[in-house]
């Protein structure tokens, strides 16, 4: 029997919340979707967003995409959610987790 994986990433939909000033992506697990995000400030210090605005966020999240569904998984596994279940990656989540 093959385990599956904790989280899986099949939907390869993206958005950048410009209210958040987040990208919003989803992860699949055995319980359901799970929202995910990654702050722009952390997209901007650690994966090279250069300006601020949804163009740049987005280019830098697909540029960057594996290693940014690994630390939201890192992230799910150590069960640090915030109060809606979403998984929000901050640019102090990368430094520590990287």
């Amino acid at each position: 029997m093959v385990e599956r994986p904790a989280m899986e990433f099949r939907d390869k939909a993206e958005r950048y919340d410009f209210d958040r000033d987040a990208v919003l992506f989803s992860g699949q697990t055995t319980e359901g979707d799970v929202p995910l995000a990654v702050s722009g400030e952390a997209l901007e210090d650690h994966f090279g967003a250069t300006g601020q605005g949804q163009r740049a966020r987005l280019a830098a999240f697909r540029a960057h995409r594996p290693e940014i569904e690994d630390i939201a998984l890192r992230k799910y596994l150590a069960r640090q959610r915030e109060r809606d279940g979403a998984v929000l990656i901050r640019s102090e989540d990368v430094t520590r987790l990287k």
